[in-house]
């Protein structure tokens, strides 16, 4: 709601902005402190663009949406970050969750995310070791596709989402807001290998990003078994 347009020109909501404004000197004058996620993905006005998952998702793979991204944390510290009750702020890897990559059933011919992705997967692996994992043979990487979630290539998918969220989003990001830190996730992803399941850890971001203050989130709540 803090952002109902996002191009050409990014469009901010005054009312969204005054009522944020207002919890916090609320916080403050029952002598509380406020860490303040700094979410992106909801937006309940009816004319917002891209609204809710489209607007993450495009944040992902469209220059012009992550640009107005960088614009929306910029806009929140320049509102907040005088506070003395603002602590910090956090992205949180869920607020940045691209939906159509990362679903039971990953949409593997979305253009914008596989060129994303393949591009990826040619600065940090070749492309006989890409095929090894998909177990075949490439040619050229045009015809490297996203994998299946149940693949064990799709261990690449989760450490592009990872190194995309510390180099392309939250390292970005703090330099538009200097007390921001990342919620990293602690609990694990399945890569599965067959029959048998390996672990993919997340934890890794919070060693990369460098923040003052860390953040971090675990759940099992994900429908799968986790021990």
């Amino acid at each position: 709601e803090f952002q109902p347009r996002l191009t050409p020109t990014p469009a901010f909501d005054e009312r969204a902005f005054h009522d944020l404004d207002l919890l916090i000197r609320k916080a403050g004058e029952h002598g509380l402190r406020v860490a303040l996620r700094v979410g992106f993905i909801w937006s309940f006005r009816p004319d917002a663009e891209l609204p809710n998952a489209m607007r993450v998702d495009a944040a992902f793979h469209d220059p012009a949406a992550h640009r107005a991204w960088l614009d929306f944390v910029a806009e929140v510290c320049r509102r907040v970050c005088a506070s003395p009750h603002v602590v910090l702020g956090f992205l949180s890897w869920e607020d940045l969750f691209p939906f159509n990559l990362l679903g039971d059933a990953p949409n593997r011919d979305h253009l914008g995310f596989r060129r994303e992705f393949v591009g990826w997967l040619r600065e940090h692996h070749e492309l006989a070791d890409v095929g090894a994992k998909y177990g075949r043979t490439f040619a050229t990487w045009a015809e490297v596709l996203v994998p299946e979630r149940r693949s064990p290539a799709y261990e690449y998918v989760l450490a592009w989402w990872d190194d995309a969220l510390v180099e392309r989003f939250f390292l970005p990001a703090r330099q538009r807001f200097p007390r921001l830190s990342f919620e990293a996730r602690v609990d694990w992803d399945p890569v599965w290998r067959g029959e048998r399941i390996d672990w993919y850890r997340h934890d890794v971001v919070l060693r990369r990003t460098g923040a003052e203050a860390a953040t971090v989130y675990y759940a099992v709540a994900w429908g799968m078994k986790n021990d």
